[in-house]
């Protein structure tokens, strides 16, 4: 599973592979937005900028990065119009986030930023995570890691999902760097989060991988590759989807005989 150059997206790594892990997107509502007051029409400016915002949510959800891009940007011009600077910040959050996800990490970097400056009412946590998958693609490894590790701290137990997916991309971006050991115990950690977030079939893929990363390591501990490989079994026995189920054990009868001169009766 190599990881993502340049498109992170929501969780595919867990739901496809790790390019599904994405950036952060504002939500469609806009602060200041008319709608629905008395003597209002519909093409106000305020209503336009939120159907756009929408339309561009929803191209993103649908993988259309260029479209998503184009439609953000006309919410982003089209906002500039008015006296509201939250609004502004927020269409640009988004825009940043397209930018980064259609190859562009340094206009989408230097939106996220200005969009932060402004006032975009954002959780901190969304704005470290897309700006350590703009250094990401960058290859900027070492400020990505450092934005990666501040976005698992926001996030921390109330967004135990979120926090999972940075430790994902975290864990990638390190193996980046060649320290398979410390990307072993982020996707040990990502599991962890994954499993306590009800999310099985991305607890076992990020187990599979911490076991796979193990093996890699020069800190290589055969008892600690097989506990993680039995949660990563038992885990995979909750899991009904057969793609999924194909997918999260992928590579197990790979490491299992990796380490069958440690444990034989684990064939």
């Amino acid at each position: 599973m190599p990881q993502s150059t340049h498109h992170p997206a929501p969780l595919s790594f867990p739901s496809s592979h790790p390019e599904a892990i994405s950036r952060r997107m504002a939500s469609a509502p806009v602060p200041g937005s008319a709608q629905g007051r008395p003597g209002i029409q519909p093409a106000s400016p305020q209503t336009e900028i939120q159907r756009l915002m929408r339309a561009g949510m929803q191209l993103f959800h649908d993988n259309e990065d260029f479209q998503a891009l184009a439609t953000f940007k006309k919410a982003f011009l089209l906002s500039c119009r008015l006296p509201e600077p939250p609004t502004q910040a927020r269409c640009l959050f988004n825009l940043g986030a397209a930018y980064i996800a259609t190859g562009k990490p340094q206009k989408g970097l230097k939106c996220t930023r200005k969009a932060q400056k402004m006032g975009a009412l954002e959780k901190d946590g969304d704005f470290s995570f897309n700006i350590a998958v703009a250094y990401d693609n960058l290859r900027e490894y070492a400020k990505a890691i450092e934005f990666y590790k501040k976005a698992v701290r926001e996030y921390n137990a109330s967004k135990l999902p979120n926090a999972a997916d940075a430790l994902v991309k975290l864990a990638y971006c390190l193996v980046g760097t060649g320290d398979s050991a410390s990307a072993a115990q982020s996707f040990r950690l990502a599991g962890q989060a994954y499993q306590e977030a009800q999310r099985l079939e991305d607890a076992a893929m990020a187990m599979r991988e911490a076991a796979n990363y193990f093996l890699r390591s020069p800190k290589y501990c055969p008892e600690e590759v097989l506990e993680l490989l039995q949660v990563c079994h038992q885990l995979c026995t909750n899991i009904t989807d057969p793609e999924l189920l194909g997918r999260a054990s992928l590579r197990l009868p790979h490491m299992k005989t990796s380490l069958s001169h440690f444990a034989p009766g684990l064939e």
